[in-house]
């Protein structure tokens, strides 16, 4: 018979072993990787790979497969240089297998790839993603190859959601768009430009309607984002999401095709009026059935075409000239208040509008580059951020992504915890995002 101390050393072990299981992250989903009830695991006696110290006060460490932590550093964009501080002393060693991760370390290592602990058991791994075929609008001349993991990781996050609404919709039984329908072979401005207003069905009578929301001027053009992001997504079936904490040099917006449900990505520091110029560049893009660079490089002449066609959809060159406050100019030096009210119409910036009005000869290009270095400064100065969680994530996400998140959860689609990964909620919002997304 085993002796009591046996006994109390049996018992203190399986007592820690239980707790460590319960309350860490990677076990479950190690449970649920291998499809195995927490019930049926506490029957079998076999336990996952943890090295225990009894009456310790360290956790034990994880046999995780070093592989996988070499192939999320490189996916998610890191060097050992750049890695985050808390990761960083004793990643070599762990990437070599000379030493394993502590289970707080993994979820570290976790929370910084975005990977889930049960990612770093696997023995196979998708493909990287290559940067290389995903090209999107930058403000400056950089290196694809050498983009921030921020912003790697963000491209992962959205195909990643593209591949959830797909099954999800399809689970539903919910038809996928075709975007293929939408594609043309040309490059003439006004012919791209009508086929978008065509498509997309909205009139210019109702675009300068969204400078009022709620009787009330909307100077800073949120409403008009807000209704150009729906039709996109309720229209052509686009799914539009936003990246946060990415420097606007870095990248305003990008576009990845697809023939079912493509996307478009902007930044969401950029002011409104920079997203809603970026959104019909990008458009522009795709209706060409392409994910091609979009630079500021005015000798790119497919960037070129995609700037004009932007350009003459938001502000078309045959209504601005017959527009009043035009007509009645009698004089190329604009001031502030007048580009003010010409572009609040349209639902532009005055640099958009000014560039219009040079682009058919009612401006000078000296004003040009007289008054933008004045915009320039004013706006680095403010901040498009903020907002409620459930607001942002909206924003973040979509409202046709969100809506369907929602959609799902209610129709016992999906559960609870996968809500909450797939919209970054808690429960506790779900009231307030049904009355957002449905009022």
């Amino acid at each position: 018979m085993p002796s009591k101390v046996s006994e109390n050393i049996n018992i203190k072990t399986n007592i820690l072993h239980l707790h460590i299981v319960k309350n860490n992250c990677f076990f479950r989903e190690q449970l649920i990787l291998k499809r195995i009830s927490w019930k049926k695991y506490m029957k079998s006696g076999v336990k996952l790979p943890i090295n225990q110290t009894i009456g310790g006060q360290k956790m034990g460490r994880v046999k995780i497969n070093p592989k996988a932590l070499k192939w999320a550093r490189i996916d998610s964009g890191y060097d050992y240089d750049n890695l985050p501080n808390k990761i960083k002393p004793k990643f070599r060693q762990w990437e070599s297998g000379k030493l394993m991760p502590t289970w707080n370390q993994l979820c570290d290592i976790s929370r910084y790839f975005k990977r889930p602990t049960a990612f770093f058991f696997r023995e196979k791994f998708p493909k990287h993603i290559d940067p290389e075929l995903i090209e999107y609008r930058k403000s400056n001349n950089i290196n694809l190859n050498n983009i921030t993991p921020t912003l790697k990781i963000g491209i992962r996050e959205v195909i990643s959601r593209r591949d959830t609404f797909l099954e999800i919709m399809e689970e539903m039984h919910h038809p996928l768009t075709s975007f293929s329908q939408y594609r043309v072979n040309s490059e003439n401005i006004s012919q791209l430009s009508s086929h978008i207003r065509e498509i997309l069905n909205v009139d210019l009578i109702e675009q300068k309607s969204w400078l009022y929301k709620n009787n009330r001027k909307d100077t800073a053009h949120y409403n008009f984002i807000n209704k150009w992001k729906e039709i996109l997504s309720s229209k052509l079936g686009v799914l539009i999401f936003e990246i946060p904490k990415v420097d606007l040099k870095e990248m305003r917006a990008l576009c990845i095709y697809y023939d079912k449900h493509p996307i478009i990505l902007l930044n969401g520091a950029d002011s409104p009026n920079g997203r809603i110029f970026s959104l019909f560049h990008e458009l522009t893009h795709l209706i060409l059935g392409e994910s091609a660079i979009c630079d500021v490089d005015k000798n790119n002449s497919k960037e070129w075409l995609c700037n004009n066609v932007a350009a003459e959809f938001l502000v078309p060159k045959e209504d601005l000239l017959k527009n009043p406050i035009v007509e009645r100019k009698d004089s190329m030096e604009w001031s502030n208040r007048e580009l003010a009210d010409l572009s609040n119409e349209y639902g532009v910036s005055k640099e958009s509008m000014l560039l219009r009005l040079i682009h058919t000869h009612r401006a000078y290009q000296k004003s040009y580059e007289v008054m933008k270095e004045d915009w320039k400064f004013k706006l680095d100065k403010k901040s498009f951020g903020g907002g409620s969680p459930v607001l942002n994530q909206i924003k973040y996400h979509g409202t046709m992504y969100s809506r369907l998140m929602l959609n799902a959860y209610e129709n016992r689609v999906i559960s609870s915890v996968e809500f909450s990964q797939n919209i970054n909620l808690r429960l506790k919002h779900v009231d307030e995002l049904t009355e957002q997304l449905f009022r």
